[in-house]
């Protein structure tokens, strides 16, 4: 370990306690809140009803829907009428040039030793 030097010297000068957005920062006097009250007697209350009837609701007709057909793959039947026996089906190129066998498994790389060596004494909880 390197021993520490001491070669703090302290400031003459005292510390400014002011930052730069204190001294540029000026405040404002807040204005004083302006509410708006509104007059009641600038409405006319009438008899007339609102009519809520509309183009849409005069040609809507009901109707209830039909159960949602999904897309699929008809069953293929062309196989069974071609080939009538499974056996002779036609192997594909894959199928032929791929028989499933597999190369061993091997074992368990071991580690090669570190180069890096931890010398001394050391605390290290994990």
């Amino acid at each position: 370990m390197l021993p520490m030097e001491e070669n703090y010297v302290q400031a003459s000068v005292p510390v400014e306690s002011t930052t730069s957005y204190i001294r540029e920062f000026i405040p404002k006097q807040l204005l004083p809140e302006i509410r708006r009250v509104e007059p009641r007697n600038n409405y006319i209350t009438t008899s007339a009803r609102f009519d809520g009837q509309t183009t849409t609701k005069d040609h809507f007709k009901q109707w209830v829907t039909k159960p949602v057909v999904s897309f699929g793959e008809l069953p293929s039947f062309t196989g069974s009428i071609l080939y009538p026996k499974k056996e002779i089906l036609p192997e594909s190129c894959t199928k032929e040039s791929f028989k499933g066998e597999f190369a061993p498994r091997p074992d368990a790389i071991r580690l090669a030793e570190s180069n890096i060596k931890l010398e001394g004494k050391d605390n290290v909880k994990i």
